[in-house]
């Protein structure tokens, strides 16, 4: 990007000495007279300062267009990413309310376990079993 720019910066520097070696050469080379010469000088330079603050006062406006959609994206863009933070949240806490029950009932059925108050069916102790084997 830095070569780039250096780059530019080179041929619009060569662009304007160009310019101004022709400038000059014209009004060595023309057959007016001095007065008529800076009357046309005077008169085109008006037409260019003209044009450079037309050109100067577009840029401004563009510039202030694509600052006015920057801030309008930067707080769409900040409320989207709220929302998504909340949607999420919300996701989360209720997964986390899911998990804590599931861990209550395994904690529920492993205290009745331990106390001998319920016991697996022989079916399903097979099953598991079978399982385990395969791991």
């Amino acid at each position: 990007m830095y070569k780039e720019k250096s780059h530019f910066k080179t041929f619009l520097t060569g662009a304007f000495i160009g310019a101004a070696a022709g400038a000059v050469a014209a009004l060595l080379y023309t057959p007016k007279s001095g007065e008529k010469l800076r009357k046309e000088l005077k008169k085109k330079g008006g037409k260019i300062k003209d044009n450079l603050d037309n050109a100067l006062k577009t840029s401004q406006d563009i510039a202030c267009n694509y600052r006015e959609k920057l801030e309008h994206l930067a707080t769409v863009a900040d409320k989207v990413v709220h929302e998504v933070a909340d949607e999420v949240g919300d996701k989360v806490a209720d997964k986390k309310v899911d998990l804590e029950k599931v861990v209550e009932k395994v904690s529920m059925a492993t205290k009745k376990i331990k106390k001998g108050k319920t016991s697996p069916t022989p079916d399903r102790a097979k099953k598991k079993m079978h399982f385990f084997k395969g791991i």
